[in-house]
């Protein structure tokens, strides 16, 4: 194993701390995209990266699905974070597909981009709710948002 690839499982196994933040997740997102942009990486690379964005995906789903199912309120950092995530996944989406196809389709890649409009919408949907307190609509909540990357190749930022 490259020394890279050393330093990638140390970054999987920083998401797996309890209790771990959304800028948490971000920051060891970023550091793992980082470090596979700064080499040529191979199968194993790609491999320990796509765990790295599956398992932030999911620790943002359990996050999303907390909130959508009113168990708590985002604060408006992570609201902005969710939003990030969302418009980093579709690009690192649209790259696994053209790259990386044996990883990741263009029919997973369709499937998630469709996820991650619906989503992004209900962020989109409760900042705009937040900016004008007075409006009639109600919280951006939704029944249909469980789980909505858990069957997926879905990660963030």
């Amino acid at each position: 194993m490259s020394t890279e690839g050393s330093k990638l499982w140390v970054i999987l196994a920083k998401l797996s701390k309890p209790n771990i933040t959304l800028p948490e997740i971000k920051e060891n997102y970023f550091e793992a995209k980082n470090l596979v942009e700064s080499i040529v990486p191979d199968d194993s690379d790609v491999r320990t990266s796509i765990q790295i964005f599956n398992k932030g995906g999911k620790l943002i789903d359990k996050f999303f699905h907390k909130w959508q199912s009113g168990q708590i309120k985002p604060t408006d950092e992570d609201l902005d974070l969710l939003e990030e995530a969302f418009k980093e996944a579709s690009l690192a989406y649209d790259f696994l597909a053209i790259n990386h196809s044996s990883f990741f389709s263009s029919d997973n890649n369709k499937v998630a981009q469709q996820k991650l409009k619906k989503v992004g919408k209900i962020v989109a949907e409760e900042k705009q709710r937040r900016q004008n307190p007075n409006s009639p609509n109600q919280p951006s909540q939704t029944n249909n948002s469980n789980n909505l990357f858990s069957k997926e190749n879905v990660f963030f930022f």
